[in-house]
């Protein structure tokens, strides 16, 4: 399963340097929705260097996905990923999408995550925005499943017309068989 969890965020700025007991001890949060820059409504200092913190609450009260994955389309940089508290993975480039693993550590009930960036200028040569600057995901898979992102095609011309060979990661390997379609 597939969940969009653009909603229901909380956005936080803070001097660079701080951490997550810093940001649990502040106040000043405020609900926000993805995408977001934070570094685009301060238009008289866009070079501003600073950390940004954002947290969300996820609940699951009907069982827990075997398998469960933040996706991250685009964080403007240095990227912290916290699963009720325990850091869960880091991302240093801004512009491409990463994954949190979060399988194994999700609780009945409610989780929180936190989302530590620090932005340190100069970082571009033009304006490069800082945040969560595009969607976020979460993927929820029980038993066997192909790994996302993990499709690699090769083709090639044949006598007869084309060859294509399409390979793809399995979350566990030796347990059953994927059958795909070409469609067009």
């Amino acid at each position: 399963m597939k969940r969009l969890l653009n909603d229901e965020w909380e956005y936080l700025k803070m001097p660079v340097g701080s951490n997550l007991d810093d940001a649990g001890k502040s106040s000043a949060w405020e609900g926000v929705d993805l995408p977001h820059d934070w570094l685009i409504w301060q238009s008289d200092d866009l070079y501003e260097s600073a950390d940004a913190w954002y947290r969300r609450k996820l609940f699951f009260d009907s069982g827990i996905p075997e398998t469960c994955l933040l996706h991250f389309d685009g964080v403007y940089m240095n990227s912290e990923v916290f699963l009720n508290g325990e850091l869960i993975c880091s991302h240093a480039y801004g512009y491409t999408a990463f994954y949190a693993d979060l399988s194994g550590k999700i609780r009945n009930g409610e989780n929180e995550i936190h989302v530590h960036i620090r932005h340190e200028s100069p970082n571009s040569r033009w304006y490069s925005g800082s945040g969560i600057f595009r969607d976020v995901h979460l993927l929820e898979y029980d038993g066997n499943h192909i790994v996302p992102d993990s499709f690699y095609l090769t083709e090639r011309e044949t006598e007869n017309g084309w060859y294509l060979k399409v390979e793809a990661e399995t979350h566990k390997p030796d347990q059953g068989l994927f059958l795909y379609e070409i469609v067009d």
